[in-house]
């Protein structure tokens, strides 16, 4: 596996697949996959072998982590927002 060069004329500080998590429709479209793989993973967690429903219960833990960060990002990039267009 080789090193990825960076493109000096692209700006490493923009991270477009978390800034489509500003997008309400964008939000939607990921919470509704979350909301429907959670649903699933219940499915296995009432009804999997052991090991099935071990590995349910780390992937939804995961999720709920992924929302807490996702939530933090958001309030983050609101609060920035203003800041922003104030100067």
């Amino acid at each position: 596996m080789t090193a990825k060069t960076i493109d000096s004329g692209s700006d490493w500080r923009k991270f477009p697949a978390l800034e489509k998590l500003g997008d309400a429709r964008h939000f939607e479209a990921v919470m509704n996959r979350v909301e429907t793989t959670c649903g699933a993973l219940d499915g296995i967690r009432a009804k999997g072998t052991p090991a099935e429903r071990d590995r349910a219960n780390l992937a939804v833990g995961a999720y709920g982590r992924m929302l807490e960060l996702v939530d933090e990002i958001r309030k983050q990039a609101a609060a920035a927002t203003p800041a922003a267009s104030g100067r």
